[in-house]
C-alpha cells in the first residue's frame, strides 16, 4: 500500500480533502479505483496486488497522472479565472 496525504498549504499542512475527491473521482472515471482515507479524507491510498504485470502497473500509473493533471489545470483554470 501506499499512501499520499494532499495539503493545501505545505507550511500549514491544512488537509485538502476537496482535491482528494477530484483526484478520486477523476481516476474512477477512468477505470482507476482509489481510496480516501484519512482523518480529513484527505489521504488517497492505491492497493496494488502483488500479482500485477508491469504492463497493468504502467497503466495504473498513467491513469493516476492523468487524474491528478486534470484537476490540477482545472485549479488553476478557476484561480486564474477568479483573479
Amino acid at each position: 500500500m501506499v499512501a499520499m496525504e494532499l495539503v493545501k498549504d505545505r507550511t500549514t499542512k491544512e488537509p485538502d480533502s476537496h482535491t482528494a475527491s477530484d483526484v478520486l473521482a477523476a481516476a474512477h472515471q477512468r477505470g482507476l479505483v482509489l481510496i480516501k482515507a484519512g482523518m480529513y479524507d484527505n489521504v488517497l491510498r492505491v492497493l496494488v496486488p502483488l500479482c500485477v504485470t508491469d504492463e497493468q502497473l504502467q497503466q495504473g500509473l498513467d491513469i493516476f497522472e492523468e487524474a491528478f493533471s486534470t484537476v490540477a489545470l482545472a485549479a488553476v483554470a478557476t484561480t486564474t479565472s477568479v483573479g
